[in-house]
């Protein structure tokens, strides 16, 4: 599970910036949407709210890249994807730091980095038992040398893994390349973090499983799509995955893997006649799409991060794919995601702690969150306040004719 990510000097993330999940309201501990935990109570989802350009994607995008960078750093000799806020006359590294509890134990894993190398990479944990952190490994760029230190956690070989670490390459991710037990755990866990593209994309994972698509057949059924029963074709039909791309500003970083899984083609039998996607609604597209990835992690565990959840989705719907996430029989399951549907801004739905919001000042974003203001009362009506300007993170709209000629 997440307990908190930060992000710094990254796109509109100018100043350090933390999102966290850890439950710190006495409102949240009466709705229960949290998991109980070693280290307290960690909330089961967070939205964030904020005006179109505020940054809301660009949170979201940053823990994609931590996750990406990880995964790929030691595969991939390249110029790492370096997108610093771009009003800093300085040339700082971009920052990103996780901390998250894996099989009870707490670990907190940061870097820092340019185009062309690793500055700094930060790997700490915490026990249960003593709630003391210590160190696993630190490594620092000093000058042109690389300086390394180790705790009494990082067990086997040391330097030659040093050695075969390239500059533009994590160390965690080189040692995962090399067998290392303790930093494959880590590696595995940001593995279960998901992030779902709303546009049409069918995730594969045991797509032919017949009690696997019992159980999506159940899911659409219960968000309300009409039909008999799905038909996926059994043809295999490759498709090439990429694990990450990001295109921005006229320019296409990939990182990819050579992988090939398959993508099934999917149908939906009504009165006994097949249906294909074409003829269905984009709703209907979305939450097919959907219907996998939520139901693998709710009963997996893992993190789902959506951006624009409600994207082709009715709001009520929406509201009860969070109430998924919010049933008490989850324990291992998050959401993450951000939204401009304020029908669900509510405190029968969420806690103070887990709504957040973006603004920009200075084009720079801020992220805060609804328990930072005081005087909010769990009987307030969120979206009115909301939509008053009580929070702020709203557009700033000015009156425009385009009938009327500039004088």
């Amino acid at each position: 599970m997440i307990i908190e990510f930060r992000a710094k000097n990254f796109r509109s993330i100018k100043d350090e910036q933390v999102l966290s999940f850890i439950s710190q309201s006495q409102d949240s501990k009466a709705k229960g949407n949290y998991i109980t935990t070693d280290f307290g109570d960690i909330l089961k989802s967070v939205a964030i709210y904020g005006a179109n350009a505020s940054g809301k994607s660009n949170v979201l995008q940053a823990l994609r890249l931590y996750k990406g960078i990880v995964l790929l750093s030691a595969l991939q000799d390249r110029e790492l994807p370096y997108e610093p806020y771009k009003f800093l006359d300085s040339d700082e590294p971009t920052e990103f730091e996780l901390t998250f509890l894996l099989n009870d134990v707490l670990y907190r894993y940061g870097f820092s980095y340019k185009t062309k190398e690793i500055v700094e990479e930060w790997l700490f944990v915490k026990n249960k038992e003593t709630k003391r952190e210590s160190l696993i490994f630190y490594r620092h760029l000093n000058e042109k040398e690389y300086e390394y230190k180790y705790g009494q956690n990082f067990k086997g070989e040391k330097k030659t893994f040093e050695k075969r670490t390239r500059p533009n390459s994590l160390f965690l991710s080189k040692c995962v390349d090399e067998n290392h037990e303790l930093l494959r755990k880590i590696f595995q866990f940001l593995q279960s973090i998901y992030f779902l593209e709303t546009d049409g994309f069918y995730w594969n994972k045991n797509a032919w499983d017949d009690e696997l698509q019992k159980k999506q057949e159940k899911l659409l059924k219960e968000v309300g799509i009409e039909f008999d029963k799905l038909f996926v074709d059994k043809e295999e039909i490759p498709k090439a995955v990429l694990t990450l791309t990001k295109k921005d500003r006229g320019k296409t970083i990939e990182l990819n893997s050579n992988q090939e899984e398959f993508e099934p083609e999917y149908f939906f039998v009504k009165k006994g006649k097949k249906f294909s996607l074409d003829e269905e609604s984009d709703g209907t597209k979305a939450l097919l799409g959907m219907s996998l990835p939520l139901i693998d992690i709710l009963t997996e565990g893992g993190v789902l991060i959506v951006d624009e959840l409600e994207k082709n989705l009715h709001p009520f719907i929406m509201e009860h794919i969070i109430k998924f996430f919010h049933n008490t029989d989850n324990t291992k399951a998050q959401l993450l995601f951000t939204t401009h549907n304020t029908s669900i801004l509510k405190s029968s739905l969420f806690s103070k702690d887990q709504i957040y919001f973006t603004e920009k000042n200075d084009y720079a974003t801020d992220l805060y969150s609804l328990l930072e203001f005081k005087d909010v009362r769990s009987e307030d009506n969120y979206e009115k306040k909301y939509l008053a300007g009580a929070y702020g993170a709203l557009p700033i709209l000015q009156e425009f004719n385009l009938f009327q000629e500039d004088k």
